[in-house]
């Protein structure tokens, strides 16, 4: 049976950092969205997962009561549809289907837990509906908490795409230095086997382009450091210069200087690390930062 032309619908992005819910409605015959709701809150289903595989008895509660409250704030828009993806701390948790029954049985929300690949497809609708890919090749990339996806575009086609098992907040989280360096390594070890050599020898316009909170927030410390008004897009030498700023800086001093939420304040080092790594192993020095991700993506895949 044919959608309705009209939906109301509830879509939750359970990240490794965060977790965000979107109401929308869906415009079927326009395949349009428009956003009526966001929230995010910074209820880390990562923290444990990355320091001892599983989810704790604390996440249990945090996540049950969280959960409960968003619900009962969507219950307010007479929905027709809810949705709600986990990402790399489920993919990564020896005990999610445990929490995920759990979550079930005292709330009453169904969570699919998606495989890398399929984030990096609900990302690459996000930027497509957001930017141009048409005029020649594209890499795409979303840092998250718990994982990294890679996309290869040509001509607005996905051509391959790639998700790594590492993030901002698994990097965050590590007991050391040697530990830190470790898992840095096998990132930029990992990006490099999935980038063809030739991927941006073709004589086409090249893009490359990043979403997710931290790479939103680098944006706006551009504008907050920097003093430059657009924010939604960064250079790589624009990029160092905030590093070399901010690097000086703990967490508790990037809250005050800059006021980042603790959550953010964080994981913006390891971010800033993985961007940079990339960065110098692509020959592009331009970075779009669309205010568009994942929640996005599952917006558009229920219109198409």
């Amino acid at each position: 049976m044919a959608p309705n032309k009209l939906e109301r619908v509830a879509v939750f992005d359970i990240g490794s950092n965060a977790i965000r819910l979107v109401i929308a409605d869906l415009h079927h015959d326009t395949k349009k969205y428009h956003i009526i709701e966001k929230v995010r809150l910074p209820l880390r289903m990562g923290k444990d997962v990355f320091e001892f595989g599983i989810f704790t008895e604390d996440t249990f509660k945090k996540s049950k009561n969280i959960f409960k409250y968003l619900l009962r704030m969507a219950g307010n828009h007479h929905l027709t549809v809810i949705k709600a993806y986990a990402t790399a701390s489920f993919r990564q948790a020896k005990n999610a289907d445990h929490l995920l029954r759990y979550l079930k049985e005292k709330t009453g929300l169904e969570i699919e837990v998606i495989s890398g690949e399929k984030e990096a497809s609900l990302i690459y609708l996000a930027i497509k509906s957001a930017i141009d890919l048409s005029q020649g090749r594209a890499l795409l990339m979303d840092i998250g908490g718990g994982s990294t996806e890679f996309i290869l575009i040509e001509r607005a086609d996905m051509l391959k795409a790639v998700s790594i098992p590492i993030g901002a907040l698994k990097l965050f989280q590590t007991k050391d230095l040697t530990a830190y360096e470790e898992l840095f390594e096998q990132f930029r070890t990992s990006f490099a086997a999935f980038l063809p050599t030739d991927f941006f020898s073709q004589k086409m316009p090249c893009l490359f382009v990043g979403t997710g909170g931290n790479l939103r927030r680098m944006g706006k410390l551009k504008k907050t450091i920097l003093g430059k008004s657009d924010f939604l897009s960064i250079e790589k030498t624009e990029l160092l210069k905030i590093y070399e700023m901010i690097k000086k800086y703990d967490p508790k001093q990037l809250e005050r200087r800059y006021r980042l939420k603790k959550d953010r304040a964080e994981v913006i080092h390891p971010a800033m690390d993985l961007a940079l790594a990339v960065f110098n192993q692509i020959p592009l020095a331009h970075l779009e930062l669309p205010n568009t991700g994942l929640a996005n993506g599952i917006l558009e895949s229920m219109l198409h």
